[in-house]
């Protein structure tokens, strides 16, 4: 078994990416609660349709990605030793990230109260800009509206 480095030099995975539910994400799940992970099920036929159980043109049912297990298979070894690398690299990125940081004179943060309202105001301007709020018909041929800047939506 290979485990490539990522193009990250604080976390790495298998891959480059890793699809929703692909290697990556089943390995963890396998070293963190393997009894909900059933690898006999990759490619058996549903009893519903895979529109319904998550099928696409880029996944098949069950939600795993198109081709899953045919190149590596995930196993508990590999999510333990992607788990103990961002457990390693995390205190890292915090510093990475603290240390880029650079005061601005008279800024005041937001209070915890303010923050549902910025993100209501947030999804209300840029939400359909979100591919993740596509419609369905969007999603499926790939089309999505593009976002047309802050200034345009009046931020």
């Amino acid at each position: 078994m290979k485990i490539f480095a990522g193009t990250y030099e604080r976390f790495y995975t298998i891959g480059e990416f890793d699809d929703h539910a692909g290697v990556v994400e089943t390995a963890l799940l396998m070293h963190y609660r393997p009894d909900l992970v059933d690898l006999s099920l990759i490619g058996k036929p549903l009893a519903v349709p895979s529109s319904v159980a998550g099928g696409n043109d880029d996944f098949d049912a069950y939600c795993a990605p198109k081709g899953f297990g045919s190149g590596i298979l995930p196993t508990p070894e590999i999510g333990m030793s992607i788990a103990k690398n961002i457990v390693e690299n995390i205190g890292k990125e915090k510093s990475l990230i603290l240390g880029a940081y650079q005061e601005k004179p008279g800024y005041k943060p937001p209070s915890m109260l303010d923050t549902e309202d910025i993100w209501h105001r947030f999804l209300k301007l840029a939400g359909r800009y979100l591919t993740i709020t596509a419609t369905r018909r969007e999603a499926e041929n790939g089309i999505f509206p593009i976002f047309p800047g802050w200034d345009e939506l009046g931020e």
